[in-house]
């Protein structure tokens, strides 16, 4: 299923990194990232700028609705 956020799981894998490293990178627990990347909670605006930053990406894309 797509959700707002699928663009968070696609970037993980371009990166080759895991769950586990996002959430450390984001000092959270894993299952709350995956919450995220999933698309059942909000992801904060301070988690989307440093996955922004991590990613090289602009983290208001995250937000922008799909059309």
């Amino acid at each position: 299923m797509e959700t707002r956020y699928s663009m968070l799981k696609d970037l993980r894998k371009k990166y080759k990194v895991t769950q586990k490293f996002i959430a450390e990178l984001l000092d959270i627990r894993t299952n709350v990232y995956q919450g995220y990347e999933y698309g059942n909670r909000e992801l904060p605006v301070k988690y989307a700028k440093r996955l922004g930053r991590f990613f090289q990406f602009d983290w208001w894309l995250l937000y922008e609705e799909k059309r």
